[in-house]
């Protein structure tokens, strides 16, 4: 029964002259449609991008003390994770370096680079807003060869907040350094 009604409908479709395929109107309209569509995600995804990058800024930060840990248990020596340009958008840069002379000071000329993050190259309109030891301001966080936060008479928590230069994004990332050296969000 299904094959003769089938067979029906392509036999009169024929002797009518229809055709197959889309008409202008059709065509024009599908593609408005999409236009729209295309138009408002675009700006829904263009308002959350300062939010994304602050985000990503932050999931850097927990990355940066995971491998500064790594190094200093590779090397046998200190790491330092050094924060400069703290509150100035635009200037906030995360270096770490090993402590070739064990001092628990950054040496520009003796201690080694070992990663260096422009953040507001690498996530626009995303700083590093503070860092926290124990409550109190720092630009330094030294890691010892063990992989954990030192020296041991250390006040911790140490909190690494980083915000976005956006006027839209009012929302802050903190970073916890717990004294085992692994960074985890608040």
């Amino acid at each position: 029964m299904r094959q003769s009604l089938f067979r029906g409908w392509k036999y009169c479709a024929k002797r009518t002259g229809a055709r197959s395929g889309f008409s202008l109107v059709e065509l024009l309209l599908t593609i408005g449609i999409f236009g729209i569509l295309a138009g408002l995600s675009y700006s829904s995804v263009a308002g959350n991008m300062p939010l994304w990058r602050a985000k990503g800024a932050a999931d850097n930060v927990i990355g940066i003390f995971q491998r500064a840990r790594a190094q200093a248990v590779r090397s046998n020596q200190w790491a330092l994770v050094s924060f400069t340009g703290v509150n100035t958008p635009g200037s906030s840069v995360i270096t770490v370096y090993i402590d070739t002379n064990n001092n628990g000071l950054v040496d520009v000329g003796t201690d080694q680079v070992v990663y260096n993050v422009d953040v507001q190259s690498h996530y626009p309109s995303a700083y590093v807003q503070s860092v926290t030891v124990g409550g109190t301001a720092s630009t330094m966080v030294a890691l010892g060869p063990d992989g954990t936060v030192k020296p041991s008479k250390l006040v911790m928590p140490v909190d690494v907040t980083i915000a976005s230069t956006s006027p839209k994004i009012t929302q802050t990332f903190t970073i916890r350094v717990e004294r085992g050296g692994l960074g985890r969000w608040m």
